[in-house]
């Protein structure tokens, strides 16, 4: 395997080659590198303007996040206070309720009182109209008891008496 190859230089051909290449670089700059450069102008301000504005919307995000907390103690603290009053209500009412049930109970007590003693006192009564009757019905008793004897001690003597009148006759 041989290997041949030959340089062949040839000046023209380089030079002809060197100026193409120059044009081609010369128009590619004045075509393509201002708009090129534009561009990269443009997309640096972008970038810029973009960084800028989420910094802005961090800021702003910021000063809402600090503003929700402020609401958010405002409203934990009146949500306290609303609790606290509805507890003092409560209690309130609680202590109302507490005291009517009381005074309730206390009218009850005394009605019923007043009924037991007005009970007590009809009880009273009949227990005494029923000694009072059972007072006279043993007296009727005990009366009608020595009325019979009484008779049978009068009968008896009178038949003594009849029996030694008809002896005697």
């Amino acid at each position: 395997m041989d290997i041949n190859f030959s340089l062949n230089f040839d000046i023209l051909t380089f030079i002809l080659s060197l100026a193409s290449t120059a044009i081609l670089f010369f128009v590619l700059f004045k075509l393509l590198w201002n708009p090129l450069q534009a561009y990269m102008d443009r997309r640096q301000q972008y970038v810029v303007d973009q960084i800028a504005q989420a910094d802005t919307q961090n800021q702003e995000a910021v000063a809402t996040n600090t503003e929700a907390q402020k609401r958010l103690r405002r409203v934990q603290e009146e949500a306290t206070e609303i609790l606290e009053t509805a507890r003092v209500r409560a209690d309130q009412t609680a202590t109302k309720l507490a005291e009517e049930l009381q005074a309730d109970l206390r009218k009850r007590r005394e009605a019923f009182d007043a009924q037991l003693e007005i009970d007590q006192q009809l009880a009273q009564k009949e227990m005494k109209d029923q000694a009072i009757d059972l007072s006279v019905s043993i007296a009727s008793q005990l009366l009608q008891e020595q009325v019979d004897e009484t008779n049978t001690k009068a009968r008896a003597l009178a038949m003594a008496e009849k029996m030694v009148m008809t002896n005697e006759r």
